[in-house]
């Protein structure tokens, strides 16, 4: 897909280097806020939600203080 955050982030990626331009851990407290605001507003959030379980798998596995692209390891295995 030609995408700016693709062509900037997927080659690191797949060179399994993720330097740090934006913390995993961040990230992963944006989307928990995200899908808790579209809880008490009452708005389905089901991308959002599903994203932030992603990430809070890859804080369980330790990359959070990786670039947030090194979600991309959770599904290396």
């Amino acid at each position: 897909m030609k995408n700016p955050m693709f062509e900037i982030k997927g080659p690191s990626m797949l060179a399994n280097n993720y330097q740090v331009a934006f913390p995993l851990k961040h990230m992963a407290k944006d989307l928990r806020l995200a899908v808790q605001f579209g809880a008490e507003e009452r708005v389905a959030t089901p991308a959002a939600k599903a994203a932030s379980a992603v990430f809070e798998q890859a804080l369980n596995a330790g990359l959070g203080n990786l670039d947030f692209s090194s979600v991309f390891k959770i599904f290396q295995d």
